[in-house]
């Protein structure tokens, strides 16, 4: 379970999330963190963490799920 630590890097990051996808069993993955609609203006709580991580790291964000399914 990934929980809360995709936000911490940038889409441009090499492989970490590959890198944990192998790592879990067979049909083991599984998500939690702020999803953004594909607008990215969305849900209120989701777009504001992401603002956070805009301002507290040097490339965090949050992501729609189109971001995390497609890359």
């Amino acid at each position: 379970m990934l929980n809360a630590i995709c936000q911490c890097f940038s889409r441009k990051e090499p492989g970490y999330l590959p890198s944990a996808h192998q790592a879990l069993a067979p049909n083991g993955a599984r998500m939690q963190d702020f999803i953004l609609n594909p607008d990215k203006a969305g849900p209120q709580h989701a777009a504001l963490f992401s603002l956070n991580m805009l301002v507290a790291t040097d490339a965090g964000a949050s992501y729609s799920e189109f971001e995390y399914t497609n890359g």
